[in-house]
């Protein structure tokens, strides 16, 4: 049986989620044009910045959708 999370729980686990994925952007400078590195793959950084949007996106919709989930007064 699991323990319900509050929403500030939730809140915290999702932006510390959110870091986590951030953090596993690895900088790589051997080319003319530096790459990021990503689960193996290298990516410009406009490639980067768009995932990284992106998932900033899923993020925000979930805390959202977990104040909404929630009375909040």
């Amino acid at each position: 049986m699991t323990k319900k999370q509050t929403p500030e729980q939730r809140i915290e686990r999702a932006l510390e989620d959110f870091h986590a994925y951030k953090s596993t952007w690895k900088r790589d400078e051997r080319g003319l044009v530096p790459t990021f590195i990503f689960k193996g793959k290298h990516h410009t950084f406009v490639e980067m910045h768009l995932k990284i949007e992106k998932k900033r996106k899923q993020i925000a919709s979930k805390i959202l959708k977990s104040i909404n989930d929630e009375v909040w007064l």
